[in-house]
């Protein structure tokens, strides 16, 4: 199971503050998401984890003894010497052949919902 910590305080739609610091090893760069629990998935008796659904990918900024600001980083790639060689990728999703029979209706994914204190923090 991963360390968790939590949000402890909102600073603004950026920054937040979490209970990771560098008495816990933070630094800055190291990569968090927050996260939606979700439920156990056990077959058979066997305990495979959670289905949480990850509300965010932040990352450490400035580290403290016992907290860290975190922030949202996005990185983008662009091409400076012409326009024509901007690549773009898209993705799609295509079904699976799969039994339909075996489908499980019940199991699903809990709704994220927006961060707020108190928030699951997991390193990763």
């Amino acid at each position: 199971m991963r360390e968790q910590y939590a949000v402890i305080k909102i600073l603004n739609e950026q920054e937040i503050l979490i209970n990771y610091g560098i008495l816990d090893k933070a630094k800055r760069g190291d990569k968090l998401r927050i996260i939606e629990p979700g439920p156990d998935i056990i077959i058979d008796g066997h305990f495979y984890g959670k289905l949480d659904a990850i509300k965010e990918y932040i990352e450490v900024t400035t580290a403290y003894d016992q907290f860290s600001i975190c922030k949202k980083i996005v990185r983008k790639q662009s091409y400076a010497l012409s326009p024509l060689s901007m690549l773009k990728t898209t993705y799609s999703y295509e079904n699976m052949n799969v039994d339909a029979t075996q489908i499980d209706k019940d199991l699903k994914v809990p709704e994220i919902t927006p961060i707020a204190i108190g928030d699951i923090v997991e390193k990763y």
